[in-house]
């Protein structure tokens, strides 16, 4: 994927429809062969212990900003600025590994996620898991994603949810970016240097209170 310039418009029938509903799929957008490259740097991650059990879905495992989640980000900032109607800038990434019996509550985003994407990288099983959302015309979406598909949400503004996870595990990525002329410009790379840089102060708070699972098993597969 090119990571060249481009001057995206705000009249195409994705960005219009991005603009109205606050939401977009996107269909295969990640070839096969990159998506085994990142499932497989998350298995190793899970398998060495570095991930962290993540409170917030209950059952769970994640990371923020692994080279790999923030590589795609960059490399998807065209695609998005094109399907968005925007210039971006990327803010940061996050990744996590769903568990049996996993939720999400209903919420909204911080200021980092004014565009949002939800990629879908690999699962076990051949099930979808809905990501459930209201769209800005009051319309509930459950947005079903296989590998490979993308969900753009407008983060800050739709509030969006999962119900409780049957499968066995899925590996998702969490690509967030702002409007370059947007009033959330500032949390360009989130606050941070640059990509690839350690967490802002805010983010470090909000896992304090993660700790490392001892009896987590030692292999997980998609």
């Amino acid at each position: 994927m090119s990571t060249s310039a481009v001057q995206p418009t705000a009249a195409s029938p994705a960005a219009q429809q991005f603009a109205r509903e606050g939401y977009l799929i996107c269909r295969q957008a990640i070839p096969a062969a990159l998506r085994d490259f990142i499932a497989t740097e998350y298995q190793i991650l899970y398998n060495a212990r570095r991930l962290k059990i993540d409170p917030q879905v209950g059952a769970g495992y994640s990371a923020f900003g692994v080279d790999a989640a923030e590589t795609l980000m960059q490399m998807l900032l065209p695609f998005v600025e094109i399907q968005t109607g925007h210039k971006l800038w990327p803010t940061y990434s996050f990744g996590r590994i769903y568990a049996k019996g996993a939720s999400l509550a209903r919420h909204t985003d911080r200021p980092s996620c004014e565009v949002s994407v939800s990629a879908t990288i690999a699962q076990s099983g051949k099930e979808s898991w809905p990501l459930n959302l209201v769209s800005l015309s009051g319309k509930k979406v459950a947005a079903d994603l296989m590998p490979g598909d993308l969900l753009l949400y407008k983060g800050i503004e739709v509030t969006h949810w999962r119900d409780e996870f049957l499968g066995d595990t899925q590996l998702q990525l969490f690509l967030h970016y702002v409007r370059q002329d947007g009033p959330y410009a500032k949390y360009k790379f989130d606050m941070r240097p640059s990509l690839g840089a350690p967490p802002t102060k805010l983010v470090l708070e909000e896992s304090k209170k993660d700790k490392p699972d001892g009896s987590q098993p030692r292999t997980v597969e998609f």
